[in-house]
């Protein structure tokens, strides 16, 4: 059995330790002192990039138009497909829209609602009367009918 003075100690890094350079700082200490772009290095990093960017689409787009007139000596549907498929994809980046293959979802149908029961008397009463005009209306029309 073990006596008390066998057991082992734990013991924890003392902060102090740590701020003397005794003991190497944890990786989370070590990641929050990261240096740091300036702002306006990453906005001329990003002008930069966008305007590579512009450039790229403008040679795309005359790669496109000339393509696509020696396209119509030829008029391949393929290659026209081809085309309107590269001219879609670059328009649609430019615009700024967000790439998705999915299809959007169709709205559902509208809930068809029951109809609230009519109380009002003059309401229910011209009902009444169009529903007994209808009725001989369709009676006198097969009693034409029949020989």
């Amino acid at each position: 059995m073990p006596t008390a003075q066998e057991t082992p100690v734990t013991r924890r890094r003392s902060s102090q330790a740590i701020r003397n350079g005794d003991v190497k700082p944890s990786s989370a200490t070590r990641r929050s002192r990261g240096v740091r772009q300036p702002t306006q290095s990453v906005l001329a990093d990003v002008d930069r990039m966008i305007s590579a960017l512009i450039k790229e689409n403008r040679e795309l787009q005359r790669q496109i138009d000339k393509l696509s007139r020696q396209a119509l000596g030829a008029t391949t549907g393929t290659a026209e497909r081809a085309l309107r498929s590269i001219q879609r994809r670059i328009s649609s980046v430019v615009d700024g829209r967000a790439t998705t293959h999915r299809r959007r979802p169709v709205p559902a149908a509208p809930v068809s609602r029951t109809p609230r029961k009519i109380t009002d008397p003059e309401v229910l009463e011209r009902r009444r009367q169009a529903l007994a005009k209808a009725r001989a209306a369709r009676a006198a029309k097969r009693a034409s009918a029949q020989p």
